[in-house]
Formats: structure tokens, C-alpha cells, sequence
């Protein structure tokens, strides 16, 4: 399916069921070449393809865990003979998407200032340098190996930031060729009639009043149909919008699903946040009260410390200050000259009494011992 947008998002849901060991590989392509040109289309895959040019994105276990690894090529090089096709990515991320049972998304999307892939709702990765022309196709190829994967596709959905929703002309490969060998005519890409401000949007998108049919899905009466063939077609295509209406209105009700529980998750972290906070609201008035008399005292400070000059206050208090250290220096000398001129004389007395009782002491030991050598001294 040819491209004439600069903007688009791709979107696809899709199913992967296997053995407990992974053999299979599913590739979307957006690429320079043709339906009838490889590279996005039968078998091929960017281990067996010819150089291409474009964007290939691949979704399996090449590296041994489950990934979606995106690669481009400008139509130079050719990953069937590198050594190591996987070191070429430009974006990765881990996907778990098999067995899970339950659908698996992938969107794509390229806006004006950024390429994105998204994988089940979530952001895979984000190239700001990344944008492809428009002109080129879009496709889808799957393989497997000697242990098989089972790939179910449910749909292959293009859209438009302008409104505008295309299905590729190889969904519903089948059908189409019926129509067409009924009609005499080739099936155009199908276009989805406008509805709302001219936006055109997915089946499981739309309201009950703008419900359009899939193709197969127009009524006929009983007679419309001549052959078992016929009505066998009819049964099958019937059956097969079904199932895609089934596969939408189930992944509809996986995001209303995730995102009640994001959001019911969201207000348990809330509840317990605010658990045992809440304040009275006379409370958060008087609280109010107080703050605002305190910014109306720092800024009155503010004001009184900004509109005055206070240069001549400090001037006085360093004369004041300078005039105190001056009358210290000179204070303090006179008045320790004073008290030992006054108190001098009583000092002397009492140093020479303090002499005269040392003498004393001194001349009685004398006599003390002179006396005691001197006394008769008797023997046992």
C-alpha cells in the first residue's frame, strides 16, 4: 500500500502462539519498492532480502530474548551478508508477544518532529532524526522456522493526522479477489466515509449511527447468491469481519482496562498520600493569617533597610567606638601608676615583717640544736 502522507501512524494487532521454543520472525515494512518488487511483501525478511531502502521493523527472538528492532537502509547494504544484521538497529526494545493470549499491539507513527514505535500502549523508543519520505509502501511479511510459530494478524491499520483511515489492499486477500471476479473490476484501497468534522475513523472507533460494513458484510437476498461457492464465500468473509470486530472490541476492552486500573492505582497513591493530612480549614486560615502579617513585617524591614542612608550612623559609632579605645590607653597606665604610689608604703611594711619572722624562726632552730647537742646523753 502506497503512502502520499508525511505523517502517519501504522497501527496492528496481531497474535503469536508457539512451542516453548521461538522459530518465527514478523516484519513491517515501509520501503521504496512495489508490491511486485520483494522486500516487504511474500517471504521475505531482512536476513534474506535484497538491499532495500526504507524501514524495517522486526518483531522476534533473533538476539535470544523477544524484541522489536528497527532498521533502515538507503538500498546500499545488504543485512543477508553481514556478519551481524542485528548491531544495525537504530532503536530496540524488550516485547514480550508470544503466547500470551491475548492480542499484542504495535503502532508506529511518524510526526512532524519525531519517529515513534509503540508497543501495547507503551513507549518502545523515539528517534528525533529519523523521517522517512513519503511515496513508499507499507507491508508485512512473517516467516518460521523448522519449529513453527503460528502469526495471526487482525488488522493492518494506516491513519492520518488530516482524518483518514486506509486498509491495505492484501487484508482480506481472499475476498477481494472473489469481488473482483464478480464485479469484472480490481477493489481500489477502501476508504472509510467521513463522519464527525470530516475525520475518518477505525470500525471500532466509530458510534452505532456511523457504522459502515467491512467488505463482504453488504446484504443480499437469498437469491443474490447461484452457486455453493457463492454462499460458502458469503458464510466466509461474514465470518471473518466477525472476528475482526471481535479482535477490536477486545482490544478496545484492554485499554478501557488498563486504564481504569491506572487510574484506580493513581487514587490509592492518592488516598494514601493524603491519609491522616487532612487540616481543618480554620486551620489554614489563621495559618494564612499569620503569613501574611509576617511578609508584610519583612517587607516593611525590607523598605526601611532600602529608602534610608545609614552611612552616617555608621560613622558615628566608629568615632564613638575609636573615642572609648583612646581612653582606655591612656586610663588604665594612670591608674595602676596610682595604686602602687598610694599602697606603696604599706607593701614595704609588710615585706619586712614577713623578713623579720623568717629571721626569727631561723636563730631559734639554731639554739634548738645547739642545746640538743649539748644535753648529757645516757647510755643502756
Amino acid at each position: 500500500m502506497s503512502n502520499i502522507h508525511d505523517e502517519w501512524t501504522l497501527t496492528t494487532d496481531f497474535r503469536v502462539s508457539g512451542g516453548e521454543r521461538a522459530g518465527g520472525t514478523l516484519h513491517l515494512w515501509y520501503t521504496s519498492r512495489g508490491p511486485k518488487s520483494g522486500s516487504g511483501t511474500g517471504q521475505d525478511t531482512i536476513y534474506t532480502a535484497l538491499p532495500w531502502d526504507g524501514l524495517a521493523l522486526v518483531i522476534d527472538t533473533h538476539t535470544g530474548a523477544p524484541q522489536v528492532r528497527a532498521y533502515l537502509n538507503d538500498g546500499k547494504t545488504d543485512y543477508s551478508k553481514h556478519h551481524n544484521p542485528t548491531s544495525l538497529a537504530f532503536g530496540h526494545c524488550d516485547f514480550d508477544y508470544r503466547n500470551k493470549g491475548s492480542l499484542s499491539q504495535i503502532k508506529i507513527a511518524q510526526h512532524s518532529n519525531a519517529f515513534k514505535v509503540e508497543v501495547d500502549g507503551k513507549l518502545c523508543f523515539q528517534a528525533d532524526k529519523v523521517r522517512l519520505p513519503k511515496g513508499n509502501f507499507f507491508g508485512l511479511t512473517a516467516a518460521t522456522s523448522q519449529i513453527p510459530d503460528s502469526f495471526e494478524l487482525f488488522n493492518f491499520l494506516v491513519a492520518f493526522p488530516h482524518g483518514g483511515y486506509e486498509v491495505p489492499k492484501d487484508q482480506h486477500q481472499q475476498h477481494q479477489q472473489h469481488q473482483q471476479q464478480q464485479n469484472g473490476k480490481p477493489k481500489q484501497v477502501q476508504q472509510q466515509p467521513q463522519s464527525g468534522k470530516g475525520s475518518k475513523k477505525a470500525p471500532h472507533e466509530q458510534v452505532f449511527e456511523d457504522w459502515h460494513t467491512e467488505l463482504g458484510e453488504e446484504d443480499h437476498e437469498a437469491a443474490y447468491y447461484k452457486s455453493n461457492e457463492e454462499q460458502f464465500a458469503d458464510l466466509h468473509n461474514r465470518l471473518q469481519g466477525l472476528t475482526h470486530h471481535l479482535a477490536a472490541i477486545q482490544s478496545q476492552l484492554g485499554m478501557i482496562y488498563d486504564t481504569v486500573d491506572t487510574l484506580h492505582h493513581k487514587e490509592d497513591e492518592w488516598r494514601q498520600e493524603n491519609r491522616g493530612s487532612s487540616v481543618p480549614r480554620e486551620q489554614v486560615n489563621k495559618l494564612e493569617a499569620r503569613l501574611e502579617g509576617i511578609e508584610k513585617i519583612c517587607m516593611q524591614i525590607a523598605q526601611a533597610i532600602t529608602s534610608k542612608d545609614y552611612t552616617k550612623h555608621f560613622e558615628e559609632l566608629r568615632s564613638t567606638l575609636k573615642e572609648h579605645h583612646m581612653n582606655l590607653l591612656h586610663s588604665v597606665p594612670d591608674s595602676v601608676t596610682q595604686v602602687l604610689e598610694t599602697g606603696g608604703p604599706k607593701i614595704g611594711m609588710m615585706v619586712t615583717i614577713v623578713v623579720l619572722v623568717q629571721v626569727g624562726l631561723a636563730v631559734a632552730y639554731v639554739i634548738y640544736k645547739k642545746r640538743r647537742n649539748s644535753s648529757p646523753k645516757k647510755y643502756l
